[in-house]
């Protein structure tokens, strides 16, 4: 082989390389950077959010101090706690305005939350 053979060997094996990292690692990574700044920028008060610690709360608002990122006062149904909004994983899927909440029908099996003795709150299935 000649030296040339060598250096566009090397060419073709190095775009290779480089487009196999970039389609990879760092697009995928890109892309949810991309997604988690639109679920932060399209947050409202009464949307329905998971945080990266699993729960899952309504958000009642949102403050911005002037040092560090936006603090946001979610509803757990229990308690109102604050998180940053870093902490904002996922916004839950909104449902129309115009359409309200339907109570459950006989024979579901989806879970409820029904209060306990201590306080606290239970999973139950509706019968």
């Amino acid at each position: 082989m000649t030296s040339l053979q060598l250096m566009m060997q090397l060419v073709v094996f190095s775009t290779i390389a480089l487009g196999t990292v970039y389609f990879l690692f760092y697009r995928p990574t890109v892309d949810a950077q991309r997604r988690a700044r639109r679920v932060v920028s399209d947050l409202r008060v009464g949307d329905e959010v998971v945080t990266s610690g699993g729960l899952i709360g309504r958000v009642v608002g949102v403050s911005e101090p002037d040092n560090g990122p936006a603090i946001v006062s979610l509803d757990l149904g229990t308690a109102v706690v604050r998180v940053r909004i870093t902490a904002i994983n996922d916004l839950m899927q909104r449902a129309p305005a115009a359409q309200t909440a339907t109570p459950m029908q006989e024979g579901s099996r989806e879970p409820t939350l029904a209060p306990i003795a201590g306080g606290g709150l239970t999973e139950r299935h509706a019968k």
